[in-house]
C-alpha cells in the first residue's frame, strides 16, 4: 500500500508557481495597471495641431473631423487619426 500513497502524491495537483519565479512579468499586465487612466494624454501628442487644422480650413473640429472621415484619401495618415481621436473624445464627454 506504501507504493499505490507514494503515486497518489506525485500525481496529485500540480504546483503554484511562486511569486518569486523567473519568469518575465507580461508588459500588457504591468502597463495596464500603471497607465489605466493615462491613455488620453499618451494619444494627444501635439496638443491643439488638429483645431489648428480645423480652424485653417474654416470648420469646428467636429465638422472637420466628419470632413476628414468621409474623404480619407484627401489627407495623411495623421490626420485621419487625429479625426478617429476627436471623434472618440467627443463620445466620452457626452
Amino acid at each position: 500500500m506504501a507504493k499505490g500513497i507514494g503515486i497518489i502524491i506525485a500525481i496529485g495537483k500540480p504546483k503554484k508557481p511562486s511569486k518569486n519565479s523567473k519568469k518575465s512579468p507580461s508588459k500588457h499586465k504591468a502597463s495596464k495597471k500603471s497607465d489605466s487612466g493615462k491613455w488620453i494624454q499618451k494619444a494627444i501628442k501635439h496638443p491643439g495641431s488638429f483645431t489648428k487644422q480645423a480652424k485653417e480650413h474654416h470648420q469646428g473640429v467636429q465638422e472637420f473631423a466628419r470632413h476628414v472621415s468621409a474623404n480619407p484619401t484627401k489627407y495623411s495618415a495623421t490626420t485621419r487619426k487625429r479625426a478617429a481621436l476627436a471623434k472618440t473624445l467627443k463620445k466620452l464627454h457626452k
